[in-house]
């Protein structure tokens, strides 16, 4: 199927659920990209979210691995792998 057959499709079954927008969590799974972020891009996203979360939090671990949703486990583990220990 084509992009343009999707969008298609979709657009008609938005207009007739009387919807004003398409966006990606309408198109069907198989229309959506499925390309996993390379090694570099996710580390450097996690690598970044820790240091932000390190700043925010003044330097305190633990506060910032609440913030992030991790335990203070792997918090340690990340920025070591990260050579922030």
């Amino acid at each position: 199927m084509s992009l343009r057959s999707v969008l298609a499709d979709r657009l008609t079954r938005t207009a007739t659920r009387g919807l004003a927008t398409l966006d990606v969590d309408s198109l069907p799974s198989h229309a959506r990209s499925t390309r996993p972020p390379r090694a570099g891009e996710l580390a450097r996203g996690e690598y970044d979210a820790i240091v932000a979360a390190l700043a925010d939090c003044d330097g305190v671990r633990a506060r910032a691995a609440k913030r992030l949703g991790i335990s203070r486990t792997t918090l340690y583990a990340r920025m070591r792998e990260f050579g922030l220990s």
